[in-house]
């Protein structure tokens, strides 16, 4: 029997929606919640109704903290959250790991403080030498009181090693994960896809998913669509999300005499987007810089399609080449192309590596694994 433990996680992050995130919270909240633990989240707005609903029925505190506002304000925010919660751990999310919030938590009582680092990097540094050498000092200097960074793929870990000069004994490697009875294979439509975007019956969908910046690599996929109707004339791409490329990427498929195969919807969440993914043949994610540890490509995984993704970042140690999809090399619209027909017109080969996709998620990207993980981190520390 181990000691209830109460974690406060810090993030500047506002949920708007049950994405895989919120989903990683409740399954935490939920483990810390069986052992008589405390788990608070503090966020940096009010999440949506539905999901602050939904973490109070999975025993997540929700809390707030004022990240738009400047740094003397932000730390006494904290300072003060850390001396109501009393955690044995503070773990932020979504943090620079310059930042002095670190030593704010440390001195305000917090046994131990964590950090994940979840951003993506270039493929190849741009940085002048003096900028990483004021950076790596800075970081060394923030970093002090933390006890350990979480990483969420091996990618990432060899570039805070290799590029922040962090030692590799303060990483610890946890991959993402997601709610494997929510994506799953096979879900029924809760609408009609097909008729709601002008979709024939029997015709097949790529999707893909992002918030479209262009590290997404978005305009590489339009390109590839001309190609791949020249051996799948019936194919449609859906792309699902937001951000501020979609307008560059409606005139390039619209230059490209594919407006009519390229359909955008902005990102949805619950049934909506398990009704998306539901409908989709084939999955991609084509981003062009070294994507940390995508939640959509588990997402993908989980629901049992065949990826055709870019070699980058950690999406290989989620992506098994010619098992579970196949993988690419980034700002390559031909090569995109080429893996897109070759899983459309093989359909036992689109089936067999959907079920090997699904497989995997099962053994190694279940959320609750992922929770149960970092519990066990949290207690090691201690």
């Amino acid at each position: 029997m181990t000691d209830p433990l109460t974690v406060l996680s810090i993030l500047n992050f506002v949920p708007r929606r049950m994405g895989s995130i919120e989903e990683y919270f409740c399954a935490l909240g939920r483990q810390l919640r069986s052992d008589g633990g405390r788990c608070v989240a503090a966020f940096g707005g009010e999440p949506a109704s539905d999901v602050a609903a939904e973490f109070r029925r999975n025993g997540v505190e929700c809390r707030t903290v004022p990240f738009a506002k400047k740094y003397p304000a932000l730390m006494w925010a904290v300072h003060r959250l850390v001396r109501e919660v009393r955690p044995q751990v503070v773990h932020f999310h979504f943090v620079s790991t310059a930042s002095p919030l670190f030593h704010v938590a440390r001195w305000s009582g917090a046994k131990k403080v964590v950090v994940s680092y979840h951003f993506s990097f270039e493929l190849v540094s741009r940085r002048r030498r003096l900028k990483q050498f004021v950076g790596r000092c800075r970081r060394a200097v923030a970093l002090a009181p933390c006890s350990l960074l979480v990483a969420p793929s091996r990618y990432i870990r060899d570039c805070l090693v290799c590029r922040h000069r962090i030692a590799p004994d303060r990483i610890r490697v946890i991959h993402n994960g997601v709610n494997l009875r929510r994506f799953r294979p096979h879900c029924q439509p809760s609408f009609d896809v097909r008729a709601e975007y002008g979709i024939p019956a029997g015709a097949p969908i790529v999707s893909t998913l992002a918030f479209f910046i262009p590290q997404k690599g978005g305009d590489d996929l339009v390109r590839a669509v001309p190609v791949v109707l020249e051996q799948v004339p019936e194919m449609h791409l859906l792309m699902i999300g937001d951000g501020p490329e979609i307008p560059r990427l409606k005139s390039l498929a619209a230059e490209l005499g594919v407006a009519g195969r390229v359909h955008f919807t902005r990102l949805a969440s619950g049934e909506r987007m398990d009704s998306l993914l539901a409908e989709s043949s084939v999955t991609t994610l084509v981003c062009t810089w070294g994507e940390a540890f995508s939640l959509v490509v588990l997402e993908f995984l989980a629901c049992g399609k065949p990826i055709v993704a870019t070699a980058v970042g950690g999406t290989p140690e989620a992506v098994e080449d010619g098992e579970t999809g196949l993988l690419v090399p980034p700002r390559s619209p031909g090569r995109i192309a080429q893996a897109l027909i070759r899983v459309l017109k093989d359909r036992e080969l689109a089936g067999r590596m959907g079920r090997a996709a699904r497989r995997r998620a099962e053994e190694l990207f279940d959320v609750e694994r992922m929770a149960a993980d970092t519990l066990a981190t949290y207690r090691e520390l201690l």
